[in-house]
């Protein structure tokens, strides 16, 4: 089993360091330079390569720094909005980086070009697409993309490991509970890393199909994409 390195960066952000051969690793995000380099100088690790998820600053700050530093190659979807990418992927693209066989997955929704990756057919790592209990804001696609997105998520294996770019996790368990009028008991709240089996039983914006979240926002009759969407909507009051 590979160890994934959880880097927590500018308060809710995590950065991850995923090994792809010997004393080597991918960086998925890269938000914080310094915090990428401390971590890979004190195990003493090579970076090779960054994953980007999507071009918001949170998630991009550090490349210029980490390029300069490292030579290492920076991966990801949006080259109109990402200025240094070495290599831009698409959707069900799949490549290697020494060990780590990597999946590219289209996720619009957060942004247009927000993309997923399953590394090793059972690490899968997020960004602002799907977080634990969650997902994120509409800040450029529509609702019906997001919840095509996260279903697209949804059918990947019970026990793929789920890694999100932020920790959202208590606030998302405290809005399901205001919907459901219910909480998780502490004693089923995942630590990172959730998994798809997870959050297809808990999180409630993978649920907007069921007959339990329809009834509590009253909409009986409606379709899965319309009550996700209303979701999404009273999430970004709460």
């Amino acid at each position: 089993m590979n160890t994934v390195t959880v880097i927590e960066a500018m308060g809710d952000n995590y950065i991850y360091l995923y090994p792809c051969g010997e004393n080597n690793v991918i960086a998925i995000d890269a938000g914080d330079a310094g915090a990428i380099l401390r971590s890979v100088k004190e195990r003493s690790l090579q970076l090779k390569a960054i994953l980007l998820t999507h071009h918001h600053w949170d998630h991009i700050t550090g490349l210029e720094e980490l390029k300069r530093t490292t030579g290492c190659e920076i991966i990801g979807s949006d080259p109109n909005r990402i200025a240094l990418l070495d290599r831009v992927v698409s959707d069900s693209e799949i490549m290697a980086i020494g060990s780590a066989r990597i999946k590219t997955i289209a996720a619009p929704g957060h942004t247009s070009s927000s993309v997923c990756y399953l590394i090793d057919s059972d690490s899968l790592f997020t960004g602002d697409t799907m977080f634990i209990g969650g997902c994120g804001r509409l800040f450029e696609g529509s609702a019906d993309q997001m919840w095509k997105s996260l279903n697209k998520l949804s059918t990947l294996a019970d026990d793929v490991k789920v890694y999100p770019g932020h920790d959202y996790t208590a606030e998302n368990i405290r809005f399901a509970g205001s919907i459901l009028s219910t909480a998780l008991p502490d004693s089923t709240k995942p630590s990172l890393p959730s998994t798809i089996g997870w959050e297809n039983a808990n999180n409630i914006f993978l649920r907007a199909g069921s007959d339990e979240v329809r009834t509590a926002l009253s909409m009986a009759n409606a379709d899965a994409s319309s009550v996700f969407c209303e979701l999404r909507k009273r999430k970004d009051r709460f």
